[in-house]
């Protein structure tokens, strides 16, 4: 009988993924496509990295904004 070895980091990364919220944008103009690649590639981060990023420093700006009045 073989023993499988389990990757905790394996284990640890799946969880999260399965706990993990999934939004979905859909970028219908190919300049706006194009604007979001070169942006994520300028500071080094994937689309969906640049993409997470942005949404959540928009998300805690509108929030601020609502918040002070």
């Amino acid at each position: 009988m073989s023993v499988k070895k389990v990757n905790k980091d394996a284990l640890d990364d799946q969880a999260r993924c399965q706990s993990a919220a999934v939004f979905q944008a859909v970028i219908s103009k190919k300049e706006h496509a194009e604007l979001i690649r070169e942006a994520a590639e300028l500071v080094g981060a994937s689309v969906s990295g640049f993409m997470r990023a942005s949404a959540v420093k928009e998300a805690r700006r509108v929030i601020k904004q609502f918040k002070n009045f």
